[in-house]
């Protein structure tokens, strides 16, 4: 039998029945009455304790099938028949292992999933303004296109090529987050010095088109959070 192969079952075996021996032989010399006795008595403990060792190692293994079901991703989790002394604490600190190992690859793969959808999206936007760029040069191709009308289009063209710029570093910040390479501080931060440096960078594009930033605030609104990071959202807000 495959159970008696366990060198631990054997060793203990043979414990068990060179105790018994020694009981028994004692207790014929003491008596012939006394041995009988102590023959059935050995032979009772012994059997018990070989179903006892029997089971309990069955259930071992039957835990030993259940964590090999959950290593190839089963997604049926039966841990309910340990109910006894050390194989019930280990049944419960392996359920709660692979509860918590499930939801971090839940999470693992919605991370992925915005990665992906967000890398498509920023991909996607970044073909508009090359499709226009290319227009663009056609256009400043053309040997008759008047001074006005160049100026224009490098002026428009400049702008793509700075949306284009934003695109690239949006992508590199998302890769950043993802790989959780980025450190948020944790200060207060005031809602007007947000905001002030959020617009610093569209100060010109702004002027140029006349534009006028009105910030609305008491001036004492502030909150918890990294002012560099947010100031970075805000502006791509504003951008857009």
């Amino acid at each position: 039998m495959s159970f008696f192969r366990n060198p631990e079952i054997r060793k203990s075996t043979w414990i068990w029945l060179f105790l018994s021996l020694i009981l028994i032989t004692t207790a014929i010399i003491i008596d012939i009455k006394y041995g009988v006795l102590a023959i059935i008595h050995c032979g009772i403990f012994n059997f018990a304790h070989l179903i006892s060792t029997y089971k309990r190692y069955r259930h071992i293994a039957e835990l030993s099938h259940e964590i090999d079901k959950i290593l190839h991703n089963s997604s049926k989790l039966d841990l309910n028949c340990f109910s006894e002394g050390e194989l019930a604490i280990l049944h419960s600190e392996i359920y709660k292992m692979t509860v918590r190992l499930r939801e971090q690859a839940s999470a693992l793969k919605k991370d992925k999933t915005y990665l992906a959808d967000s890398i498509a999206d920023i991909s996607h936007q970044i073909r508009t303004p090359l499709t226009s760029i290319n227009l663009i040069a056609n256009f400043l191709a053309d040997e008759e296109l008047s001074n006005e009308r160049r100026l224009l289009l490098v002026k428009d063209l400049l702008h793509l090529l700075s949306h284009i710029d934003w695109l690239i570093s949006t992508l590199l910040k998302i890769s950043k987050l993802d790989a959780g390479t980025v450190k948020f501080a944790k200060d207060t931060v005031q809602v007007s010095e947000l905001i002030q440096k959020a617009a610093k960078s569209l100060a010109i594009p702004m002027d140029l088109r006349n534009q006028q930033l009105i910030i609305k605030a008491n001036g004492n609104e502030h909150f918890e959070g990294d002012l560099a990071w947010t100031a970075e959202a805000i502006e791509n807000i504003l951008k857009n």
